[in-house]
């Protein structure tokens, strides 16, 4: 350890030390940090468990609630976050082409999203874009999904999701 030496505060970790050990005059060839090299088979087989890349695991995660609204509304949080990717994991493996993985949406951000129930599992989902200058809340798009159970263990899917309104041409 070399003492009695301080380092800038935008330093980056191998600059500075080099700059510190050469003020100090312990710079040596051998002393250098040492890369880390990891050495693995281009063959490796994924076990059945990632073959998705987690995805499953992820999506099951995201997809865990007490109820369809409450399941609705954690889809609601990914939509109006703009993110593709975590929206479409509410949606059955064969829906997700419904949504890109992605950014999605527009640069007006939404507002609210209304769940309106319509029957035990189909819900009207109603999203306003947030007031702009001076218009008002404004529909962004109306869309009714179908929600159903995976299992009994409180996960979910979006089984059906159809555009009624859509202002943002297939944006969200």
């Amino acid at each position: 350890m070399v003492l009695g030496c301080r380092l800038p505060w935008n330093f980056r970790s191998g600059d500075g030390l080099r700059r510190c050990r050469r003020k100090s005059g312990t710079e040596r060839a051998s002393e250098e940090i040492p890369g880390v090299q990891v050495k693995h088979s281009a063959n490796v087989e994924q076990s059945e468990e990632t073959e998705d890349g987690g995805m499953n695991l992820i999506s099951s995660y995201l997809r865990q609630a007490d109820s369809s609204e409450q399941f609705l509304k954690n889809f609601a949080k990914a939509l109006k976050a703009r993110n593709g990717a975590v929206a479409r994991l509410f949606l059955t493996p064969e829906l997700r082409h419904e949504i890109k993985p992605q950014v999605i949406g527009v640069s007006t951000p939404l507002k609210n999203i209304d769940i309106t129930p319509i029957d035990s599992n189909q819900y009207q989902l109603t999203a306003y874009f947030s007031p702009y200058g001076e218009k008002p809340e404004q529909l962004a798009f109306q869309w009714r999904v179908a929600v159903e159970p995976e299992s009994s263990g409180g996960t979910y899917f979006i089984t059906s999701l159809q555009r009624l309104k859509d202002v943002t041409n297939k944006a969200w």
